[in-house]
């Protein structure tokens, strides 16, 4: 059982990678941070082509910058391939029209995020890994259940 689960959710991904659209982005040599001697470089380019991370700046893409709560959201949602309406906000502390309210709403109304409990985002906090383990595990939730893999009761463990 536990197999089955570990390859539904590998088949979810690669799924996920085949259907989402490469959108026209910049690449990492176009960022003054970002050289090709870096360690990173290369996965900097991945993700940046594929338009799933853009630049802070057209010119920079601040490789040491922390991400924050919006930054993640966004990311999933660009990866999703997910349109979203930043016309009203689901979070009192997110402005409607703000360049991550789209995303945020698309996550809120897939129950991908939650929120504080208390009305709000926190959109400009730092992620911690733990909020990242649990984002990505609804979002794998909500994935499968978009190509009907009933949902597990508990997380999902892949090792």
């Amino acid at each position: 059982m536990k197999k089955q689960r570990i390859l539904s959710a590998l088949l979810a991904l690669c799924i996920v990678f085949t259907l989402v659209p490469t959108a026209l982005a910049a690449k990492a040599g176009d960022f003054t941070d970002v050289s090709r001697s870096d360690w990173f470089y290369d996965y900097v380019d991945y993700v940046s082509s594929k338009g799933y991370f853009r630049g802070t700046t057209k010119t920079t893409f601040s490789p040491q910058r922390n991400m924050t709560r919006a930054m993640f959201v966004v990311v999933l949602s660009r990866f999703d391939g997910a349109k979203g309406d930043s016309s009203q906000s689901a979070f009192t502390d997110v402005a409607p029209g703000a360049w991550c309210t789209a995303a945020i709403n698309w996550a809120a109304a897939n129950k991908i995020v939650e929120g504080k409990g208390d009305g709000t985002f926190a959109p400009d906090a730092p992620i911690t890994r733990a909020q990242m383990c649990a984002i990505i595990n609804r979002y794998l939730n909500y994935y499968l259940s978009l190509i009907h893999i009933s949902e597990p009761t508990r997380p999902l463990y892949i090792s």
